[in-house]
């Protein structure tokens, strides 16, 4: 069997289902969203107050977080550290009313800031922050969507790097296909197992559907990388 395994093979008929399954499983992996983020700003032109927040895209599942604002003059651009009160609300996945605090004194200069504990970022998803700034005749607001997830970072870097890993692994199958040749075979085979356990354990996605399509690609990636395993051991005997 050791020098079958380095041998060329006589015959082998790729199934159109194998390619078909590959079809599904890099349209599944474009039907995940990638998470990206919006900030949008709302102020009168020549009077009031611009709001620029600390930004985040992506925040950790039940950790705290402190979210920060800088505020200044629309018309000269001048920090506003005194005089003023800023006020947050946070709204969940689900649209629900998280929080609501205000701050009248700035901290490190120009912050105004809002310390949130774990219990207000329990659910995946998107949220929303909304802070609006104002004294007794002008004002501004501006309001962020964000993303809680399970790590605290984004899956778009992750996202890229899986489909290059699978790229690989088909690569190898496909060459190995080509010339006849086992080894290429049975290594691309082999990382797709890799990255359907990877993947059924760690998912792609933060959202509820997501997870659902994770496990559709991980479920389809093993079978795909275990028939090939089994079928390219028969055919070494």
């Amino acid at each position: 069997m050791y020098f079958n395994f380095f041998k060329a093979r006589e015959r082998r008929v790729s199934s159109p289902f194998f390619f078909f399954i590959v079809l599904i499983i890099f349209g599944f992996l474009f039907l995940i969203p990638n998470i990206s983020a919006k900030q949008i700003g709302s102020v009168d032109s020549l009077n009031g107050f611009i709001i620029e927040p600390v930004f985040k895209d992506v925040i950790r599942q039940n950790q705290p977080h402190e979210f920060e604002v800088h505020v200044f003059n629309v018309s000269n651009g001048v920090p506003i550290t005194s005089g003023i009160t800023c006020y947050m609300h946070l709204y969940g996945e689900r649209g629900n009313h998280l929080y609501i605090g205000e701050d009248a004194t700035v901290a490190h200069l120009f912050d105004y800031a809002f310390d949130l504990s774990a219990g207000n970022f329990t659910e995946l998803g998107i949220y929303q922050a909304k802070f609006q700034c104002n004294d007794s005749s002008l004002g501004g607001a501006v309001e962020m969507d964000f993303h809680v997830t399970e790590t605290g970072t984004g899956e778009v870097e992750y996202f890229w790097v899986l489909i290059i890993a699978m790229l690989i692994a088909y690569g190898l199958i496909i060459f190995g296909e080509s010339r006849n040749e086992f080894p290429p075979i049975i290594i691309g085979a082999m990382l797709l197992l890799i990255l359907a356990l990877y993947i059924w354990v760690n998912g792609i996605g933060s959202f509820e559907e997501s997870n659902l399509i994770s496990q559709l690609i991980a479920g389809a990636t093993f079978v795909v990388g275990a028939s090939l395993i089994i079928q390219t051991l028969k055919e070494m005997n």
